[in-house]
């Protein structure tokens, strides 16, 4: 798991990097909890980043 952040967080860059080059530039970037390291991408890349909160419904019957 160590692993996954930095590794992670590069291929995202290599991924957004190579479309821009491409010409399919990323206008902002959508993240869930599951890919935290896609903060640090983003960063690195001056994008805007947005969290997508993908939470099952059952959990909130749990809470309430």
């Amino acid at each position: 798991m160590s692993e996954m952040r930095p590794c992670g967080s590069q291929a995202i860059s290599d991924l957004v990097v190579f479309a821009r080059k491409d010409g399919h530039p990323y206008n902002d970037l959508v993240y869930t909890f599951l890919l935290p390291c896609a903060g640090v991408a983003a960063e690195e890349l001056q994008l805007p980043l947005v969290l997508m909160w993908n939470q099952p419904s059952t959990v909130p019957v749990i809470f309430y």
